[in-house]
């Protein structure tokens, strides 16, 4: 099953919304890929799922204030440069252009913050999820199955001892990342 695609709209109750959301009924099969019935499902957790009217799968997420602000600040900046507010189809965050990067460029952030590296991973491969204590609640029990899935892929890759012929990738890296502040060069970072 496909990932549900946050909306790109939000109004003043402050989560992100579309102008034909319908959520989800709650005798339908949930959208998380759980196979349970909705009630039973993540129409328990502090999230909507629906369908917009081409029945695309949306998800509807709580903002925090903040992010309201900087939602509302981007949104000024659109106007600005455009004349108009976002529609639709358009990028809030245009300087933006790959999202796939800023998760890349996060998680290079996250490994010099001193967070663990098989979180990062995880963060990585489920396409920017962290879950925390504060966002337990926003995040399926599906995806969160599968960040846990992506730990202990890492823990298991990682464990098996280091040999040159047939390595894995993400296991040259560990060793390199390892590695690296004991033979880096004077003056590199």
């Amino acid at each position: 099953m496909t990932r549900a695609q946050p909306s790109t709209h939000f109004e003043d109750w402050g989560c992100a919304l579309t102008r034909d959301f319908t959520e989800l009924s709650p005798d339908a099969e949930c959208l998380c890929g759980s196979m349970q019935l909705y009630r039973e499902c993540c129409s328990l957790k502090s999230f909507k799922y629906g369908l917009d009217s081409a029945g695309n799968v949306i998800r509807q997420v709580p903002l925090v204030e903040d992010v309201k602000d900087v939602l509302s600040e981007a949104s000024d900046t659109f106007f600005e440069l455009y004349g108009r507010r976002p529609g639709d189809s358009d990028l809030v965050f245009g300087h933006i252009a790959d999202p796939t990067e800023s998760v890349h460029a996060s998680a290079r952030l996250m490994l010099r913050a001193g967070i663990r590296d098989e979180f990062v991973y995880a963060f990585s491969r489920t396409d920017g999820l962290m879950p925390a204590e504060m966002n337990l609640e926003l995040i399926s029990d599906e995806d969160l199955e599968l960040f846990q899935l992506y730990v202990d892929e890492y823990k298991e890759i990682s464990a098996a001892p280091f040999a040159p012929e047939g390595v894995s990738s993400l296991a040259f890296v560990k060793f390199g990342n390892e590695n690296y502040p004991r033979i880096r060069p004077t003056g590199l970072p």
